[in-house]
């Protein structure tokens, strides 16, 4: 196999493992009856599968039922946030403003996606990707903090599916980008700290859940991935 066809697979498998991700966290957020993405990185997410999926669709058949896979994935993240997150969200000390604070945040996100593709010219939008990603793992780490001790609608196999397959993606784009006469040094900063935080978050999660198992029978949280 070449390696055109080992990046190929590479990147395949990395898109599966987001996918895996989005599947987990939905099956988490149906459990716990809240929703697993914080409110600014799911509308940065989805506005960005929105308009990379279906306002300018890939042209290559796995990367459209890929992207396809992931936007209706996102979409089930959505409606698990409008449904659960007046109650249970970031927002929940503030339900008055809920809806109107949830909707000019989806709005203003995808102005930002499609602002950003013409300005930065951005066809692909993977640059975009990598700093929605970037923020996304930020969030995490602040969401770990405001789910605690519980964990509510947080997936510690999301955690590890998300940390692995943007680690596979960065390494397949920093391979390719190292080969160009551009400077690429700002995208592998936000590669390495993407990492370093999904990494953070992880460990987090993983020392949250044995301090969950020893409490008293009565009020462990259940443990589930």
């Amino acid at each position: 196999m070449h390696a055109a066809q080992i990046m190929v697979v590479a990147a395949i498998i990395g898109d599966l493992l987001w996918l895996l991700a989005y599947i987990l966290i939905i099956r988490k957020g149906f459990q716990d009856k809240t929703y697993g993405v914080p409110m600014l990185a799911l509308a940065l997410n989805f506005t960005w599968e929105y308009i990379y999926t279906v306002r300018f669709p890939p042209s290559d058949w796995p990367h459209i039922v890929l992207r396809w896979a992931w936007f209706l994935a996102d979409a089930v993240i959505v409606i698990q946030y409008f449904y659960y997150g007046k109650e249970t969200g970031e927002t929940s000390k503030l339900k008055e403003y809920f809806y109107p604070i949830s909707i000019f945040t989806f709005v203003n996100a995808y102005l930002f996606q499609y602002l950003f593709r013409s300005h930065f010219y951005a066809p692909n939008g993977y640059e975009n990707a990598f700093l929605i990603n970037f923020l996304m793992s930020l969030l995490f780490v602040q969401f770990f903090f405001q789910r605690s001790p519980g964990l509510r609608g947080l997936s510690y196999g999301a955690a590890w599916a998300k940390m692995l397959g943007t680690a596979i993606l960065s390494i397949i784009f920093a391979l390719q980008r190292t080969q160009s006469i551009f400077r690429y040094e700002f995208m592998i900063y936000i590669y390495a700290s993407t990492f370093l935080y999904d990494v953070i978050y992880i460990v987090l999660l993983a020392r949250a859940r044995r301090a969950n198992r020893n409490l008293p029978a009565s009020t462990e949280e259940p443990l589930t991935v």
